[in-house]
Formats: structure tokens, sequence, C-alpha cells
């Protein structure tokens, strides 16, 4: 049995979800040990919220990131596919819940950014369709 080769754009895209993830793991991390080292307040809450936000960023990312590049089947590549789009409109609908209508040019450009870094894996990948089936 050959050992397939996943095309670069694919292999971009699932590095770039593997650090993504990474990076939100490490946030998680930080953001609990300072929410336990803290005293009991409201900004507690907040805390709490903004790590179990992370870790589920860290789950869609990470995960499928690293099975794509394990595996490197038709069915990772989807599921990635999949986790990017849930990702973007995740943070599209979170930012909408948590903003509401008061939003401010720093939260513009913030979800911009946001989107951009989830965009192009997303970008990438559908450009990188027909290499990798």
């Amino acid at each position: 049995m050959q050992n397939q080769k996943l095309p670069i754009k694919t292999k971009i895209v699932a590095w770039w979800m593997v650090v993504i993830g990474g990076i939100m793991g490490s946030i998680v991390a930080f953001i609990f040990i300072k929410s336990s080292k803290s005293t009991m307040g409201g900004g507690e809450v907040a805390l709490f919220l903004l790590g179990i936000m992370a870790f589920f960023i860290f789950l869609i990312f990470f995960i499928p990131g690293i099975l794509l590049i394990i595996t490197k089947k038709k069915l990772a590549w989807w599921i990635v596919r999949i986790s990017l789009w849930i990702g973007i409109t995740g943070i599209i609908g979170t930012r909408i819940i948590i903003m509401g209508l008061s939003w401010t040019i720093s939260d513009i450009i913030i979800t911009i950014i946001t989107l951009i870094i989830i965009g192009i894996p997303l970008f990438l990948l559908e450009g990188d369709r027909k290499n990798f089936f």
C-alpha cells in the first residue's frame, strides 16, 4: 500500500488548524489558572465563559486538523470543512449575542481579523478540493 500525500494547500490548512487549536488550548489553560487564583467576583463568570468558548474552539480546530494530518482521508477533509464553517458561524453568532447592536470600531476590527484567520484556511481548503479528491 502506497503512502498517500496531502496536497500542499490541504497540508497548510491542517497545520494552520493545529496551531490555532494549540494557541486556544494555551489560552484555556491560562484562563483557568488565572480564574482559579482570583477571588470570587463578577469577572469570574466572564472568564469561565471565555474559557469554555476557547475550549470549544480548541476542539473544533485542533482535533480535525490532527485527524486530517494523520488519516489523510476524505472523511477527515469533510470534518475539517464542517469545523471551519462551524467556527465562522460560531464566531459571528457569539459576537452578535455578546455585542448585540452596540458594536464599536474595535469590535468590528476584532471580528474581521478573526474571520480572516478562519477564512483563509477555508478558502485554501476549497481551492485544493480537486487535488485532494
